[in-house]
């Protein structure tokens, strides 16, 4: 480690070096007709490729070595503009005016796309806007060394990750918000979870996300901490093709013993020797009414070692844009495919209320996950005021996941108890929309925008794979099976399908003008829907064995596991295959709304709306007893909402707003949580859902003041608050000697807080000419949370009646270091460090008198350099994960208030490494 801080030193002493040896060529490019700033037009000395693009207030800045040169600026609907120019220490800001092309405008109205990949582009969109957000566009991504969507969003002042559990937003978890895609919804790949995994999305394909923390009429109204909305790349500047391939390393895992299970594809695709050989019937029956009379399977038990290689990633994307005249057609593609080997290995236990243990275990995971992701994108322009855009996305999710709980179990009565599980999981998402931007009239005063989108997730889990021991220790060559219960060891199939249409048709219509950039009135109407229908299959055999006494290596059980021994020494019988395991739920959202933009004066916006939604979810289940013969039970529930939103923004000067917000939004209930069937866990522990469940109702609102000092650059502050009424919460009944987990109405909630944004280039703001280039970025949250669970009786059992909410943090605070400089002519570096840490969180709620579980806060501390050499290579360097935390949770014990908690778990991932490098043709 100390080897790679002295090369990191010495390679940006050199940089600061060639620093120092070029001259800054900066200057102002402006409409020679009109005075107005051209925005996004390309500024290069001739004949060395060194140059820049405007800003968004046409202000350009870059290096070059000292020399006589010819300028050129060009940009779309503009004459070429070329000047001989010395660069030298005595060059002064250039002043350039350039002319219009009227050949080229005759009758023809040119718009410059915005590009909505920049900080600063984004920041002037948000600094305009009637309505509360937050961006992050892909340069950001790439600077940050930022691998996909969610890891992006946890950069996001108020959101961060809690372990499986996902994005929490000012500590409301999966269930409180909401994701869309190009502004259409997608279902989740994961049947635990109401929002898609964000991690799937590659920031390659992204152009930005857009982060609604207040609710506004014309969104989807199903959330209370954010709507998240991802954009995907559809425009074409110029043609592209290029190709990036990469590498990574883990400290815990690469080059070290990997146990896995051989049938399962490396490449992330299930193999025909994972299908369920049981046989389901057209009805969905099983073939095999019950108990099984022969060994149907051909894969075994045995796990394999190998030594755990280096990751890959590899990428190619392209795009072109043809030109008609007045009319064009972008074209993008993407394909990317990547492998993460990961090994970690920790400690865990479950404490009684009395602080005994329940368990221990010494934990041991192998992981091997792949993703595989295809775009396609379409963009027709056939003149300036219509384009419809056609976007295709292809992911492909694996995991294949070897666990092994080595301890003591208080039911069994010992401490040489193992558990070996294999789990591969395979999640696909494909998605295709088609969206249309028209203006109606030649004023472009009167605009139509519409998306229809349909997806298809599933998910499948082929032949999970589980066997537990007793008799074990390290050395020891054999041991017996732990038969206490049978499904202790036992083979099973999941399959679920997700199908979701939606449907958005939006207008708008200015009227009046304030001045002449700005109208008066803008009117907003529209209608969306979303129609979705899940369908849930479950199938398990457990192992019943027929003699005791039989011993086995458990790295060679196969040797057990013989057709011969079959019907002699051990069985397979019906576990889950019962009729109540498969189920079909269907949820249908309409909705229009109505919103008004109100420019009171130049410095007063308001925007009210409301949004009416008549929603409606079915179940389709049977119950643990029926057949099935017997038909299905329905459980219906409808509802009518009315919607209000008010923002208003008050802007002081020309950099700064005033804004407040105020709205009412509901949290309908996930499937999982509304499907009455009976979930077994592998610790004995039950899961139900509750059928009664109502939606929650939420009332929010915000105040922000922000300040834009220069371009790129951002300060603001906020305070929310948050009244949840009936939230739904995970709680615990009694079921004799187990835990029975089900989801109930609760009284009430409250979240309250402030956030802090900074984005700052230091140079402005120190007059010192060694912070040239530097940049930092700071952004923090301070949470207070209370549930109130009432005293109803499904609720009574709790340990703590009022409590923070599951997820929260008091405290999130994420800072970011930069600094870009180039290191000759054609080479620009940037290096950022980036840190987070958050405060302690409940992890999970206790009951009957066991204490809430908490994890523990922790910091950690990445390093991206990032190199831009010439206009076709990109080397970057990443080091993350540098501090290697060790993660721990923690329990209370109310029976020593002297210790007052005990630690449960704890576990540590490692520092890791990546070099990746691109070549753009």
């Amino acid at each position: 480690m100390k080897r790679c801080n002295l090369l990191l030193l010495m390679l940006l002493a050199l940089s600061v070096n060639a620093f120092a040896q070029s001259i800054v060529v900066k200057g102002h490019v402006t409409d020679k007709a009109t005075g107005e700033d051209i925005i996004g037009a390309n500024v290069f000395l001739k004949g060395i490729s060194v140059g820049a693009s405007t800003d968004v207030f046409g202000n350009f800045e870059f290096r070059a070595d000292e020399g006589e040169y010819e300028i050129v600026v060009s940009s779309i609907g503009y004459k070429d503009f070329t000047q001989p120019i010395s660069v030298n220490g005595a060059l002064t800001p250039l002043e350039i005016a350039i002319d219009p092309d009227l050949v080229q405008l005759d009758g023809v109205v040119v718009k410059a796309k915005a590009d909505k990949e920049s900080e600063e582009m984004l920041l002037i969109e948000r600094k305009k806007s009637s309505i509360m957000y937050q961006s992050v566009g892909s340069d950001e991504l790439s600077k940050k060394g930022v691998s996909n969507v969610e890891e992006g969003l946890t950069k996001v002042s108020g959101i961060s990750k809690v372990g499986s559990k996902g994005v929490f937003v000012r500590g409301l978890g999966d269930r409180y918000n909401q994701v869309t895609v190009n502004g259409l919804t997608v279902p989740s790949t994961d049947p635990d979870k109401k929002v898609i995994d964000m991690s799937l999305f590659p920031s390659s394909v992204v152009e930005n996300m857009s982060v609604r923390k207040t609710f506004n009429a014309f969104e989807y109204a199903d959330f209370a901490g954010a709507s998240i909305d991802i954009s995907t790349k559809s425009y074409v500047d110029e043609p592209f093709f290029g190709i990036k391939v990469g590498t990574s390393y883990n400290s815990m895992t690469t080059f070290k013993d990997f146990k896995t299970f051989p049938e399962n594809n490396n490449l992330g695709f299930a193999t025909s020797s994972t299908e369920n050989p049981l046989g389901i019937s057209s009805e969905g029956k099983p073939d095999v009414p019950g108990d099984l009379t022969s060994n149907p399977f051909s894969n075994g038990f045995n796990p394999t070692t190998k030594s755990a290689p280096l990751n890959y990633n590899i990428g190619l994307s392209g795009g072109y844009n043809f030109d008609f005249g007045s009319s064009s057609l972008a074209l993008i593609g993407a394909f990317g495919h990547q492998n993460d080997y990961k090994y970690v290995e920790g400690e865990s236990r479950v404490l009684n209320s009395e602080g005994g243990e329940l368990n221990r275990f010494d934990t041991r995971d192998w992981s091997l996950s792949t993703l595989t992701n295809a775009m396609f994108s379409g963009t027709y322009e056939w003149n300036n005021r219509n384009e419809i855009t056609y976007t295709s996305m292809f992911f492909n999710q694996s995991d294949n996941l070897t666990e092994e709980r080595e301890g003591y179990v208080e039911d069994y009565g010992r401490d040489d108890i193992l558990y070996i599980r294999n789990t591969f999981i395979q999640t696909q998402l494909f998605t295709n929309q088609l969206r249309g931007s028209h203006e109606l009239d030649e004023a472009g005063k009167f605009n139509l925008d519409w998306g229809v989108g349909y997806s298809v997730t599933s998910r499948i889990e082929p032949d999970r794979k589980q066997l537990a021991y007793q008799g074990y220790e390290q050395g020891v060559e054999t041991v017996s099976f732990l038969t206490n219960s049978k499904a202790d060891n036992h083979r099973f199939w999941g399959e679920m399908t997700d199908n979701e249409f939606s449907t958005n048709v939006g207008f708008t219509y200015e009227y009046g003008q304030l001045n002449e950039d700005t109208p008066k009135s803008k009117i907003y109407w529209g209608y969306q829907n979303k129609l979705k229908s899940r369908n849930v299959e479950n199938y398990q055999y457990n192992v019943d064995f027929l003699t005791t006494g039989n011993r086995v290596d458990p790295n060679n059980p196969d040797a057990f596991f013989t057709d011969a021994n079959y019907g002699e020494k051990y069985r397979y019988i019906r576990g889950i295959d019962v009729a109540q395991h498969k189920f079909e739920v269907e949820q249908n959202v309409h909705a229009g709304y109505l919103a008004y933009d109100y420019n009171v004066s130049e410095r007063l916006m308001i925007n009210a709306g409301a949004r009416f939604e008549s929603s409606m979810q079915r179940v389709f289940y049977r119950t643990l007893q029926e057949s099935w013969d017997d038909p299905y039970r329905k459980t219906q529930y409808k509802s009518m909402d009315l919607l209000p939103s008010l923002n208003v923004k008050y802007s002081v000067n020309d950099n700064t707003n005033l804004r407040l917000a105020a709205s009412k939004t509901l949290t309908r209930p996930g499937f999982l949580e509304l499907v009455p069937f009976m979930r077994v866990n592998t610790d004995g522990s039950t899961l139900i859902g509750n059928d009664r469940l109502l939606n929650s109702q939420n009332y929010n609102l915000d105040l922000k003041y922000e300040l834009f000092p220069n371009a790129g650059e951002l300060i603001a502050v906020s305070a929310y608050g948050k009244y949840l009424q009936d939230p739904i919460e995970q709680i615990v009944k009694p079921q004799g000697g187990a835990q029975l987990f089900t989801f109930t109405n609760t009284n009430s909630a409250v979240v309250a807080g402030a956030e802090l944004e900074v984005n700052l280039d230091l140079v402005n703001w120190m007059n010192a000419a060694w912070v040239e280039g530097f940049n930092v970025g700071f952004n923090a949250t301070f949470l207070y949370s209370q549930i109130d669970l009432g005293d109803g009786e499904e609720v009574a059992n709790m340990t703590n009646s009022k409590r923070a909410l599951q997820g929260a943090s008091p405290y999130i605070i994420n800072a970011s270091l930069g600094y870009e400089t180039d290191v000759t002519g054609n080479w620009t570096s940037n290096v950022s460090v980036v840190y987070n840490v958050f405060g302690d969180r409940i992890f999970s709620v206790g009951s009957e008198g066991v204490g809430d579980v908490y994890e523990n806060g922790f910091s950690t501390l990445d390093l991206v350099w990032n190199n831009s050499i010439s206009e076709h290579w990109n080397v970057s360097l990443k080091a993350q994960n540098l501090l290697n935390p060790e993660i721990t949770r923690t329990q209370e014990d109310f029976n020593n208030p002297a210790v007052g908690t005990q630690e449960v778990s704890n576990i540590k991932y490692g520092v890791s490494g990546s070099l990746s490098v691109a070549y753009k043709f």
